[in-house]
């Protein structure tokens, strides 16, 4: 079931909520500059890692970036192929506790299989109101 957030995010990002509580492990197919912008308007740049079985990305801070380098080394064209898994946590942020992605400091040893078939129901998007009901924009 989709989280109640995640029908306000439709900005192609992978937000925590999206991992329903649950460890998720995909596959990153690239990396690239991401960018975007806060609640109070503000635009940042970080690096966005895609990954195999859905469109979001995400982007991740510099400590999500240090844990992925000690699995895999510095240099992100080598983590092209390579598995990760994410997990829904908090942090601390301008004093606000908020929902954070972290990454399990270890390679993960589940089956690509099993990784790839759960991946895309976790982060797919929320379903759509059935036709004729009201979506709470209309009078």
């Amino acid at each position: 079931m989709a989280h109640w957030r995640s029908y306000y995010e439709d900005d192609g990002w992978l937000y925590a909520w999206a991992l329903d509580g649950r460890d998720v492990t995909l596959q990153i197919t690239g990396i690239s500059q991401g960018t975007g912008a806060g609640q109070d308007g503000r635009r940042w740049q970080k690096p966005a890692l895609a990954f195999r079985g859905t469109d979001k990305r995400w982007a991740f801070n510099r400590t999500q970036g240090e844990v992925i380098e000690k699995m895999y080394g510095g240099d992100p064209a080598k983590w092209v192929g390579k598995w990760i898994t994410l997990y829904p946590d908090t942090q601390k942020v301008k004093g606000e506790i908020r929902p954070a992605i972290k990454v399990r400091p270890v390679v993960p040893k589940r089956s690509a299989a099993a990784a790839a078939d759960r991946a895309p129901e976790l982060l797919a998007e929320p379903p759509a109101p059935p036709p004729g009901e009201p979506t709470g924009g209309e009078p």
